[in-house]
């Protein structure tokens, strides 16, 4: 996937801290992350990703983050953490499509 295609969670009205919190009261509906794969030298060992449980980058650049919270939007979860302009952009981008 390139980065220009890496789904944005910017539209969340919670904080990240806050997400973290909001996708462990999900329990099973949240697919969590493995460990990283990516070999120490490309980790950088000062930041920590609460998704992956694990060093390497912030959890604010996390794009397995980023691609679950989405899943979990077309699933129709988390709607409660959209703002109210999202709720309606996504309410209408969701009804014109098939299902």
């Amino acid at each position: 996937m390139a980065v220009s295609t890496w789904p944005e969670i910017s539209h969340l009205s919670v904080s990240r801290p806050e997400l973290t919190n909001v996708l462990r009261q999900m329990g099973q509906l949240v697919k969590w992350s493995q460990k990283m794969n990516a070999p120490d030298s490309l980790r950088n060992p000062g930041l920590w990703c609460d998704f992956h449980r694990d060093q390497g980058h912030k959890k604010e650049d996390c794009v397995a983050l980023k691609i679950e919270v989405n899943e979990l939007l077309k699933k129709g979860h988390l709607r409660e953490s959209l703002s109210e302009k999202d709720k309606s952009h996504l309410s209408k981008e969701t009804t014109g499509r098939p299902h």
